[in-house]
Parts: structure tokens; C-alpha cells; sequence
């Protein structure tokens, strides 16, 4: 007699790619010539996490880590040029960005009357920086109400402010009718030397692996270790670039420097493109499910005015940043909406911005503001729940 029956692992892979199939296809339909693309997979993974789908954090990290390295291996080559050029800038606007959402969280507690500890909680999870969030929890952790506050407001927030920066960053570049074409020609950063003569140095170098899988593993071993390196702050408080960081900055610098001794680290736009988009699904999958978990109940629990409250902190200090970085900084469109990502320390929104933009170069100024951002965002967040 013929069964069916379907195990743990199964049920977890129809999972994963019934979400992909109707990412993709609600990814597709376009509205006013905006279209998600994989950020479909994202709103699709919110709604099945609100059912009880769920994906073990070991694929979303894994997804990750192939998205960030592809993603640093394809912009390598102008990084270094890029922190040359607009460095200084990166840093002016990211702590701009997040001293106005300082000011925000503080005007919040002196007019809506919130506690401090759930508004500096509701910023950490604006910010998305569970860093933040954790240095914040420290900072009272006498006081198991005052840690519930933080943690709770964390958790309002962060899914919509997960959903809001991907959204703004596929549709603020069709709301201000900017040409993509020419953006990517300003963001781009060609590296002499060894790119420019791709073929002609490929003969003095030794490809391991021609399908670029070493490469890839070789960035991803050294960026999890890089990024496993804490520095200790006040109260207790971590610095670390963790899986986001580590990998990001070490296949940037493979990238950028083409080859170690004999070894080529060189890898084919054609390989790296389908591998970029499978990481970016699973980790879509990943934080999406993850996300849509507790965002409807948190809702309904805490009410839409609180959530609206919180929301200021991510809709302010993510419109200053994007007006500030190209009327008065200066910044190219691309370079500024990156650098803002990172300010806000979230991964999907760069990823978002890479996909809209179809340029892969907005990671060098993702990573040239991020580890900034990080302690900037560590810092301020134990300073507004001590003063406020």
C-alpha cells in the first residue's frame, strides 16, 4: 500500500521554497514601475512567520554569509578608493543620523511621557542593533523591570523598522526620479591594476577552484573569525562585527587586493550573481519568518499609537539621513542611501539598495560606515538610558 508522509526536514524545505515561490512571483508585479524583486520573499516570510512558520537561524546566517561575501568579493576592488574619497563623510552623516535619533528618543519620554527605558528600547530596535539593545539591558540591569522595558520596547519596533528600511530603500530612489544609470557610474570605483587587466594577470595567479566556492569559503572562515573579536566597553557592553561585519570587511579586502601570494581570489560577476541571490533568499526567509512571529501580536498588544510613536525613531533619523547626505554632504544617491543603511545598522536594507540599484559597489560604503555605526549606536544607547 502506497504512504505519504513528510519529515522534520522536508517540512522545512517546502517551507523555504513555497515562501521563494511566492516571494518571486509578488516580487514581480509592479506597481508605478516600482517592484519589490526578492524583497517579495521578505514581505512573503513575514506573513508565513505570523503563522507559525519557522526557520532555524543556522540557514538565515548561512544565507547571510554567502550574500555579504559574494557581495564583497564584487565590490573589492573600489573600496579602498571609496573610503579614500568619501570617508570622512560616511562618518559625519552616520553620527548625525543617529544624534537625531537620540533627540528623538529624548523629545518622545519629555512629550508622550514614556519611560526611558522602553523609548532607549524602541530606538535600539529602530536602529536594529541588538548591540544597542544589550548595552541599554545592561545599563539596568538592577532593575528586572526596567530590563523588561528595554527589551519589550526592542521588540515593537523591530520588525516594522526591518520592513520600513527595505521598503524605503526600493522606493525612495523612484520617489525622487533618480536615473540609476547615472548613480551607478558615480558609486563605481574601478581599481587599477590587477581588475583593469583581469585576463592578462589571471595567467600569473593559481585558481583554486574556477566556480569560486574557495574564494567564497576562504572569506567566510576568516570574516567569522574576524568578526568574533569583542572589545569590551563601559558596562559591561561588547563591540564586535560579528557575522555581518567580519565577512563584509575581509572579502571587501580580498576582493580588493585580487590575489594572495600565488593564490588568485578572483571571482566571475556570472558566478557571483546566483550565488549573491540564493543567500539573499535564504537569509530573507530567515529574518523574514523570524520577524513575522511577533510583529501582529506586538501590534495588538501595545497598540498602533505606541507603534506609531516608535516608528518616529526609524522614519526620522532614515529621511535626515537621506536628505542631509545628498543636499548638503553632497553624496552621490547610492553612496548616501548605503552609508544610511549601514547608520542603521541593517543588512537586508544594503541588500535591497544592491538589488534596486543593481550595483554591488554600495557594499564599500556600507562597510566603510557600519563598525562606526555599531559603536556609535553601543554607545549612545547606554548614554540615553543612564541621563534620560
Amino acid at each position: 500500500m502506497i504512504t505519504f508522509s513528510i519529515n522534520e526536514i522536508s517540512t522545512l524545505l517546502l517551507a523555504i521554497f513555497t515562501i521563494g515561490i511566492f516571494g518571486y512571483l509578488i516580487g514581480h508585479v509592479s506597481v508605478h514601475g516600482v517592484n519589490l524583486g526578492t524583497v517579495g520573499v521578505f514581505v512573503v516570510a513575514l506573513i508565513a512567520g505570523h503563522f507559525g512558520i519557522s526557520v532555524p537561524n543556522g540557514i538565515t546566517n548561512v544565507g547571510l554569509i554567502i550574500f555579504i561575501t559574494g557581495v564583497g568579493l564584487s565590490a573589492g576592488p573600489g573600496f579602498i578608493a571609496s573610503i579614500k574619497k568619501n570617508g570622512i563623510k560616511y562618518s559625519i552623516l552616520c553620527i548625525m543620523t543617529i544624534a537625531v535619533g537620540g533627540v528623538v528618543c529624548a523629545v518622545i519620554v519629555a512629550v508622550f511621557g514614556l519611560r526611558p527605558e522602553l523609548t532607549v528600547g524602541m530606538m535600539s530596535g529602530a536602529f536594529t542593533t541588538t548591540p544597542g539593545m544589550s548595552a541599554a539591558r545592561d545599563v539596568v540591569s538592577a532593575s528586572a523591570d526596567a530590563v523588561t522595558y528595554v527589551v519589550t520596547g526592542y521588540g515593537i519596533i523591530y520588525p516594522l523598522a526591518a520592513l520600513f528600511k527595505v521598503l524605503f530603500m526600493q522606493i525612495y530612489p523612484k520617489a525622487v526620479h533618480a536615473d540609476m544609470e547615472y548613480e551607478r557610474s558615480l558609486i563605481q570605483i574601478k581599481k587599477p591594476g590587477l581588475m583593469q587587466n583581469s585576463a592578462q594577470s589571471l595567467r600569473h595567479y593559481l585558481t583554486v577552484d574556477p566556480q569560486g566556492i574557495f574564494c567564497l569559503a576562504l572569506a567566510s572562515v576568516l570574516g567569522v573569525f574576524f568578526g568574533s573579536f569583542a572589545v569590551p566597553l563601559p558596562h559591561g557592553a561588547q563591540f564586535a562585527l560579528g557575522i555581518t561585519g567580519g565577512p563584509l570587511i575581509v572579502s571587501l579586502l580580498m576582493g580588493h587586493w585580487g590575489h594572495i601570494g600565488p593564490i588568485n581570489l578572483q571571482v566571475s560577476k556570472n558566478i557571483l550573481d546566483p550565488v549573491k541571490e540564493i543567500g539573499l533568499f535564504l537569509f530573507y526567509v530567515g529574518v523574514g519568518t523570524q520577524g513575522g512571529h511577533s510583529m501582529v501580536r506586538i501590534i495588538m498588544e501595545n497598540g498602533l499609537i505606541l507603534v506609531f510613536i516608535g516608528m518616529l525613531l526609524v522614519i526620522i533619523p532614515m529621511f535626515f539621513g537621506a536628505l542631509v547626505g545628498t543636499r548638503i554632504l553632497r553624496l552621490p544617491l547610492l553612496n548616501c542611501l548605503a552609508c544610511n543603511a549601514a547608520s542603521m545598522t541593517f543588512t537586508p536594507a544594503m541588500a535591497a539598495l544592491a538589488e534596486k540599484s543593481q550595483c554591488d559597489d554600495v557594499a564599500s560604503a556600507y562597510a566603510s560606515t557600519y563598525p562606526l555605526a555599531l559603536l556609535t549606536l553601543v554607545l549612545t544607547c547606554q548614554i540615553l538610558v543612564t541621563i534620560l
